[in-house]
């Protein structure tokens, strides 16, 4: 299995399955075999063994971190709650396991909005994704369900980079253009942008689309992707990419199939 972030040989040279680490998991969870290689990151892994705790799960990449992931711990989610006693606490699927062992539920970017909607009360805990929680509270201000989000964390280190100049850069260097943003970048961004959404909701979004040129604000993998799958548009890209998702090799893929380490 593959995330779309990790590098075409991997995409469509060998896995079976590529996607988002949701929608992975559960490809993993619903496969016969025993073992699920899987290029991502560790958190990730982490997640796919939880839905899949009778399965092996490799890791080509080893422990390779992630800024977002690895911004807060469990012991910071207790802190968190013990300052906000009784306010229900999500945490994003981006996150460690002890993280989301410390949560009420936990959340992806496709489910996010409509889980936070329906949870009672004004008030809302939200980790680790600090921009992420202000996109959803901005979203369910919208919506007609405004609650005060609590957020306490950190950022992704490629969509914490996209600014809003590049948005207006992107619509004038190419007139009719539309663009997609994921919601771990600045509230700033995603206002000006056509589409925020998962890294499944882009790849959905563009494939339902009649337009033909796209500005994708998000990481390169993704792009590499929706080229392969629609040779028929054109993707613009400013820059992002995730180095340790580019951890993940065809080397050392086959090195942890042929001989898996607990480390």
């Amino acid at each position: 299995m593959a995330h779309s972030y990790t590098t075409p040989d991997l995409v469509y040279g060998v896995a079976d399955y590529r996607g988002d680490s949701y929608e992975l998991a559960l490809k993993a969870r619903d496969s016969q075999a025993d073992v699920i290689v899987f290029a991502g990151v560790w958190f990730m892994a982490e997640t796919a063994k939880i839905i899949n705790p009778g399965k092996k799960v490799l890791i080509p990449a080893g422990r390779a971190g992630c800024t977002l992931a690895d911004s807060m711990t469990g012991q910071d989610v207790k802190k968190l709650r013990a300052l906000h006693p009784g306010v229900p606490a999500l945490c994003y699927i981006n996150s460690t396991a002890d993280v989301k062992a410390e949560c009420d539920s936990c959340v992806t970017s496709g489910n996010v909005f409509d889980i936070a909607q329906k949870l009672p009360g004004d008030e809302l805990i939200f980790v680790p994704d600090m921009l992420m929680a202000q996109n959803l509270e901005a979203e369910l201000k919208r919506r007609g369900t405004p609650k005060k989000i609590i957020s306490s964390g950190g950022s992704c280190c490629v969509h914490d980079k996209y600014r809003p100049e590049q948005v207006e850069k992107l619509r004038a260097e190419h007139p009719g253009i539309k663009v997609a943003a994921h919601p771990e970048c600045p509230i700033e961004v995603c206002e000006k942008c056509d589409y925020v959404g998962s890294t499944k909701g882009m790849a959905a979004y563009v494939a339902a689309s009649d337009a033909k040129t796209f500005g994708m604000l998000t990481e390169f993998g993704l792009v590499n992707r929706l080229e392969a799958e629609h040779p028929d548009k054109q993707f613009i890209w400013p820059f992002g990419v995730c180095s340790y998702m580019k951890k993940n090799s065809l080397i050392n893929t086959l090195e942890a199939w042929l001989d898996p380490r607990p480390d």
